[in-house]
C-alpha cells in the first residue's frame, strides 16, 4: 500500500516541476530502469549519482574549458588536479588489469 503512495507522489512531483507530461514519462522510464537494475542485483546508487551529478559536472567542465579557451591542459596545471586524475585513472585501470591477468592465467592453465 505504501508503494502506491510513493508512486503517486513521484508522479505529482515530476509533473509539478514544469507541468509537462514528458517529465512523468522520463520518471517512469527511469523507474523501470531502476527496477531492472534491482532485479539483476546491480547497484542503483551509481545511476542516481550519475543522474544528479552529471549535469553539474558537464556545466563546470564547459566553464573550465571556456576559461582555458578550449585547452584541456588546465586540468593538469595544478598538482592536486593532476594527482586526482592519476588516482582516478589507476582506480579505473586496476579492475581491467585484474581481468586481463585472470584471462591470461586461464589460458595458461588450459
Amino acid at each position: 500500500m505504501m508503494h502506491v503512495f510513493i508512486a503517486v507522489f513521484c508522479v505529482i512531483g515530476a509533473f509539478a516541476i514544469r507541468n509537462d507530461m514528458n517529465d512523468v514519462y522520463v520518471m517512469a522510464a527511469f523507474g523501470v530502469v531502476g527496477f531492472v537494475f534491482s532485479r539483476l542485483s546491480l547497484p542503483v546508487t551509481p545511476l542516481a549519482f550519475g543522474l544528479i551529478l552529471g549535469p553539474i559536472l558537464e556545466e563546470n567542465l564547459r566553464r573550465s574549458l571556456m576559461i582555458s579557451r578550449g585547452s584541456w591542459s588546465i586540468f593538469l596545471e595544478r598538482p592536486i588536479s593532476a594527482a586526482l586524475i592519476a588516482v582516478c585513472a589507476v582506480l579505473v585501470a586496476l579492475p581491467l588489469l585484474a581481468a586481463i591477468r585472470t584471462r591470461l592465467r586461464q589460458r595458461a592453465d588450459a
